[in-house]
């Protein structure tokens, strides 16, 4: 009877070393596993954050454009510009230039 106990405890013993060995490496894989997605999450985090700046960047000079793009539409500035540069003058208007300063 003593030599059946025996072997019944080798092998527990057995079951138990080889059962605690699988769960061991269970246990690593899933570690290793977690922190490598922790790491690409980061990784994806911080270039999350760089093209989020890059779009409020863009949206901002996209606004500042298209003001300036109204101001350059307007009928008084065009005006402005071709009277200025270009020396038009409205129909049936008086210019009065200074010699002086020729």
């Amino acid at each position: 009877m003593e030599k059946k106990e025996r072997k019944h405890k080798k092998r527990k013993s057995r079951f138990t070393w080889v059962f605690s060995i699988f769960w061991a490496a269970v246990v690593g894989l899933a570690f290793s596993l977690i922190v490598g997605q922790a790491g690409r999450y980061n990784q994806l985090r911080e270039e999350y954050v760089v093209i989020q700046e890059n779009i409020d960047r863009a949206l901002e000079a996209q606004h500042q454009l298209q003001m300036e793009y109204e101001f350059h539409d307007r009928d008084a500035y065009i005006e402005r510009l071709a009277r200025d540069r270009l020396g038009f003058v409205r129909p049936n208007e008086i210019v009065f230039r200074n010699i002086a300063a020729d």
